[in-house]
């Protein structure tokens, strides 16, 4: 969203974008805090996350004013939410039966209706998925999202574009500003994330209607966003996870200066360090001979993409800094080794998910100074 919104703006006026390109550069090489840069970068990619960093740096700082303006008078924000939600869809076949159009406050709506659980809503997704328009929602239900269900059994909800909208202005944007608030080093650098996520296999409903899909997003919904993740985007066309994450971890090995490990939920980043570990010195020779192990089951297209890209020239130099580290590791070595750069993980770790996080810490982070494995004195 970021990246349209500001190649947009630039195109505006009409022959005015060969100037700002010209223009942000010279403002990028200007810019003396950004030093550190991920070596698979060039120009164009390299501007294109300076672009987005500025301006997620803006949306960010206003977006967290918003919500601490909110917090001050939470329960007013809410009611109001309450009733626009009512409003919009009180001519629909569930503000129908449940008379939305007689509630006139968000009291009178939490009275009324009475506490539900998933069942009371499974009738109204039905008809849903065979098509029908204006059950739950005016607004035009857009796919079916799969829960991850790690509150018990995944589930099925609508989803609509403006779910899209507030959970990246309300909830990204805000998580941006604190990240570059607290660490400023990455947010003025322009290294890449390695970010976990995955194209849905293609699924849709009886009648092909609506696709189904996990409700977390993937890189299909943040295609504007690619340039600054340390994966080709060619990589998210392969429909297995696991050779998916195997070319995930491929890239992500090739560019030291990686700054940022990110997926929804700590398990996700222990399952990449693990499956990392395991496939250690295979990635490595690739790495050193610049291919891509022929055992795994990745599309022609991808090969061919990745081949011509340039992201995949032999690097022996990084090979023998990699397969340094293990040795002096005694086993394998921690992240913060692998990546000396590397700023923070950001994923879910609360709730069950701290199992994880432990593991992850204990196996993979370590908790005291130096580099090392797990013969070098990690803590948890």
């Amino acid at each position: 969203m970021a990246g349209r919104a500001l190649w947009t703006l630039a195109k505006v006026g009409g022959g005015t974008v060969a100037g700002t390109a010209v223009l942000l550069g010279g403002a990028m090489a200007a810019d003396g805090s950004m030093q550190r840069k991920s070596e698979g970068h060039d120009r164009d990619s390299a501007m294109t996350q300076y672009m987005i960093h500025r301006a997620m740096a803006v949306m960010g700082g206003m977006a967290r004013r918003a919500l601490e303006r909110d917090v001050v008078r939470f329960g007013t924000v809410q009611d109001e939410f309450i009733m626009e939600t009512i409003r919009a869809n009180k001519g629909t076949v569930y503000g129908l039966k449940h008379d939305f159009d007689s509630i006139k406050t968000a009291q009178e709506f939490r009275d009324k209706q009475p506490l539900t659980r998933y069942d009371a809503y499974s009738p109204y997704i039905d008809r849903i998925s065979r098509g029908e328009l204006n059950v739950m929602t005016k607004e035009r239900v857009t796919r079916l999202g799969v829960t991850s269900g790690t509150s018990g059994h995944p589930t099925v909800l609508p989803v609509v574009p403006a779910q899209r909208t507030i959970f990246f202005t309300q909830g990204i944007m805000v998580v941006f500003d604190v990240v570059a608030t607290e660490f400023k080093d990455f947010s003025r650098s322009l290294q890449r994330t390695l970010k976990l996520f995955y194209n849905p296999t293609p699924k849709a409903t009886k009648d092909g209607n609506l696709p189904i899909g996990p409700n977390s997003s993937a890189p299909t919904d943040s295609a504007s966003l690619l340039s600054v993740y340390s994966t080709p985007p060619s990589c998210y066309d392969v429909p297995l996870e696991p050779d998916a994450l195997y070319l995930y971890t491929l890239f992500a090995l090739k560019d030291r200066n990686l700054g940022v490990i990110e997926a929804n939920f700590v398990s996700t980043v222990w399952g990449f360090a693990t499956q990392m570990e395991a496939q250690f010195d295979t990635l490595v020779k690739d790495i050193e001979e610049g291919t891509i192990t022929p055992s795994l089951n990745i599309p022609a297209h991808v090969r061919g993409e990745l081949a011509v890209s340039g992201r995949l020239t032999p690097d022996p130099a990084r090979a023998a800094e990699l397969r340094a580290l293990k040795v002096e590791a005694k086993g394998f070595p921690l992240l913060r080794s692998i990546w000396p750069h590397l700023h923070f993980i950001l994923a879910v770790k609360t709730g069950h998910f701290e199992l994880y996080s432990n593991k992850l810490t204990r196996d993979y982070i370590g908790g005291g100074g130096g580099g090392g494995g797990r013969g070098g004195g990690r803590t948890g």
